[in-house]
């Protein structure tokens, strides 16, 4: 199958009970990207770890960085990062996704 054969639409409710079924026929490990342990799904946790950025002769922080939904199976984590309105439209943000 090529993707210009692949079409999107939307699903029927007969569809639908068909592929609940289609877990049936793989073990959990094969269906998501999240931690499995022993079968079970392992929840993700509430963890968090926040950082400030700051300018050389600003005492204020000028940026936040937060990283967030570590998965271990997959070595990942999600990031999301703001200016300080102060500071912004002077590049900040810019050079803080550099680092």
């Amino acid at each position: 199958m090529t993707a210009d054969r692949l079409r999107f639409e939307t699903m029927t409710s007969s569809q639908a009970m068909a592929a609940t079924q289609w877990k049936d026929t793989c073990r959990l490990e094969e269906r998501t990207c999240r931690p499995v342990v022993n079968g079970v799904r392992v929840p993700p946790t509430d963890r968090k770890s926040n950082l400030v950025f700051f300018e050389d002769g600003i005492s204020e922080a000028v940026g936040r960085v937060q990283c967030f939904d570590f998965n271990s199976r997959n070595r990942s984590a999600k990031f999301g990062y703001c200016g300080n309105p102060l500071y912004r439209c002077r590049g900040v943000s810019k050079r803080m996704r550099l680092i």
